[in-house]
């Protein structure tokens, strides 16, 4: 499939927020320095507010376990636990989404998928979420990033390969 000039590629570069200097590196199936700057403020933003998040946790379980100590409490005592248990599990996670970004700089990167995209809007319970299928994957992404794509076009998306970062997209020109 070729690339094609469209009518919406500006709106796709607002959405995903990047530039056509972007797009070239990613056509090359690199990161461009200024998605390499992306990625590593993204890595510590998401590092700053787990790191808090994990003290919230474990201030939380510090006050259960010592009311259920000062009330001899079975209840807040589990309780407790259990909020020491989600931190480690947060804990956990953080270290995986940071080693997983940490990854994709040190490589320099990026998977393209392509195919004929489709737009599709799962309910889960009240909320909706805005999926991108496209090659056989489904990726979530926002509202505003999922009204720039058009249904049922062919596109190229280009993202990181282990965080999945969607880093940019353009419209192919069907074959």
């Amino acid at each position: 499939m070729a690339t094609i000039a469209i009518d919406n590629e500006h709106e796709l570069r607002e959405a995903l927020r990047f530039t056509v200097d972007d797009l070239a590196a990613n056509r090359e199936g690199r990161l461009s320095e200024r998605q390499h700057t992306q990625l590593e403020t993204g890595r510590r933003r998401g590092a700053l507010l787990g790191g808090l998040f994990v003290v919230a946790f474990d201030l939380v379980a510090a006050l259960l376990l010592f009311l259920a100590l000062a009330n001899g409490s079975a209840i807040l005592n589990a309780l407790g636990v259990a909020t020491v248990i989600c931190s480690a599990f947060l804990v956990g996670i953080l270290v995986r989404n940071w080693q997983r970004v940490t990854a994709d700089m040190q490589d320099d990167a990026v998977e393209t998928v392509q195919g004929t995209l489709e737009r599709i809007v799962k309910k889960i319970g009240r909320a909706n979420v805005f999926v991108l299928r496209i090659g056989g994957q489904d990726i979530a992404v926002s509202e505003a990033v999922f009204r720039s794509f058009l249904h049922q076009t062919p596109y190229a998306l280009h993202r990181s390969p282990r965080s999945k970062v969607l880093l940019s997209a353009e419209q192919m020109e069907a074959e």
